[in-house]
């Protein structure tokens, strides 16, 4: 995947966040909304983890290159948790969100499916 493209998919995930958060907003929880807004970031870094671990893994992984990817792995768990730990005195409200914020990586993934699915991917 060329660097252009993973700017892309960053700014398309983060768009998918925004969007969000914007109708949480308007549709009155705001508290949501502002959880969506404080996972978002996470989801972005949680992105680029993966990606960077997987463009270093190759055509033939070795075990170097799959102990870097696990850590990774192991990272992006730590972050994600951090951010619901934090997120769970505020309410559940807030905490949904930011749960919405920290999956948002998984819509994308789900627009590339549906993209697939339908022969355009």
């Amino acid at each position: 995947m060329r660097v252009e493209h993973q700017w892309g998919r960053l700014r398309t995930l983060a768009l998918i966040g925004i969007g969000c958060a914007a109708l949480a907003f308007v549709i009155g929880f705001r508290g949501a909304a502002a959880g969506i807004l404080a996972g978002l970031p996470i989801s972005l870094v949680n992105y680029y983890l993966v990606y960077s671990a997987m463009q270093g893994l190759g055509d033939r992984p070795g075990p170097r290159a799959a102990f870097r990817l696990m850590q990774r792995m192991m990272l992006r768990l730590v972050l994600s948790g951090a951010i619901l730990l934090a997120a769970a005195p505020l309410g559940l409200e807030v905490l949904l969100g930011a749960l919405i914020g920290v999956l948002a990586e998984v819509l994308l993934y789900f627009g590339d499916a549906v993209r697939a699915a339908l022969g355009k991917g």
